[in-house]
């Protein structure tokens, strides 16, 4: 059995022995995944055997089109108003930390966004905030063996923790710890910061790019994503570029200095276009790898270490490559043998947010989980 089959069967479980508790026949929630550039809301009905959304109602949106977040949601439900499919739930995953379901998003203009605020305004009883990264650590209880590409088979242990890592606009980090409750493993998400724990170079090149990173952000501590995150593959870029001038850039000499962006260099990285492009992709999943084994290793996720996100997804083929730089470093640690149990698995889909928050909904619907918890 593997572990979403596992997760998903433990999840079910749960939900149909806590079926006595729903009084209600039937219920609705609205979805959302939001960030600093678009929204995404959906309507859907919740029920004990379904593990997927499928809206009644859904909508896309540009952030910026609302000042508040609260705007978003009362056009959207406001046909749904005094009929059946009024949600008593809410969930919305949000680029932003949460406090107490609370959250100050960046890169908008858009107030403190308060979910028991919301809860009264909109009258829905059950109104959570999560962290959009956190979504994704739900989503895994729901995923399709068909969005999974394994990279490494390991020994999948029930019950074991299972660790996340995304880098793209930032570093994503966040865990699944199980507990035994009613009998059964049900797994609970914590969103983590791992993505601003510091960056520790291991060759004489990883010095020189630290000390080039220094120089260009003086002041900042330098973090894990500062340096291999999404934004970080520009930099990758300059610092090879400055080490070893003499060496051309095909793709700079077409766009000019300065115009070199991530997705730019991926594209000419994988049809082998660009020597220095190259490189970089080379280096970036130096790093991943190793932050991976890190990842396995700091809490012994033998559940399994899911990789995500559209960057992940567009290196699939290096990150596939048995003999490339990924799984070599991932393996380059002391305690490797324990690494060879770890599975890694690439999440081969994108947008994981809404399935994250309907999976939660579920939960607070189910009484898995309590909304008083998050106060």
């Amino acid at each position: 059995m593997c572990i979403r089959d596992s997760i998903n069967a433990e999840y079910m479980g749960i939900i149909k022995q806590n079926n006595f508790q729903m009084q209600e026949t039937q219920a609705y929630a609205v979805l959302g995944d939001i960030g600093g550039t678009n929204v995404r809301l959906q309507l859907v009905q919740l029920s004990k055997t379904t593990d997927r959304p499928v809206p009644l109602k859904q909508q896309f949106r540009v952030t910026n089109e609302h000042p508040s977040i609260e705007g978003f949601l009362q056009d959207f439900l406001q046909e749904f108003i005094d009929t059946p499919q009024y949600p008593k739930y809410g969930v919305i995953a949000i680029a932003g930390p949460i406090v107490r379901n609370t959250c100050i998003m960046g890169n908008t203009e858009w107030p403190k966004i308060d979910g028991f605020e919301l809860s009264k305004i909109l009258n829905i009883p059950n109104f959570r905030l999560i962290n959009d990264f956190e979504s994704i650590g739900y989503s895994l209880l729901a995923l399709p063996k068909q969005d999974q590409i394994i990279l490494n088979q390991g020994r999948l242990k029930e019950g074991a923790p299972i660790g996340i890592m995304g880098p793209g606009t930032g570093l994503g980090v966040c865990h699944l710890i199980s507990s035994h409750r009613q009998g059964q493993h049900v797994y609970d998400v914590f969103p983590g910061e791992g993505g601003h724990t510091t960056f520790s170079p291991q060759t004489e090149q990883e010095w020189q790019y630290l000390q080039f990173i220094q120089k260009k952000y003086s002041g900042s501590i330098i973090t894990l994503e500062r340096c291999f995150a999404g934004p970080a593959l520009p930099d990758l870029f300059q610092f090879l570029r400055q080490s070893k001038p003499e060496r051309e850039s095909t793709l700079e000499k077409e766009v000019g200095q300065g115009n070199v962006t991530g997705k730019l260099i991926v594209e000419r990285a994988l049809n082998k276009s660009d020597e220095v492009c190259v490189e970089v992709i080379d280096l970036f999943l130096t790093f991943y790898g190793r932050e991976v084994g890190n990842l396995g290793l700091t809490l012994l996720t033998l559940g399994g270490v899911y990789l995500v996100g559209g960057l992940s997804i567009a290196l699939k083929e290096k990150l596939l490559e048995k003999d490339g730089v990924f799984l070599k470093e991932y393996f380059n640690h002391r305690m490797n043998h324990i690494l060879e149990d770890v599975r890694v698995t690439l999440v081969n889909e994108p947008d994981l947010g809404l399935l994250g928050s309907f999976v939660e909904a579920t939960r607070l619907y189910t009484g898995i989980d309590n909304i008083h918890d998050f106060e």
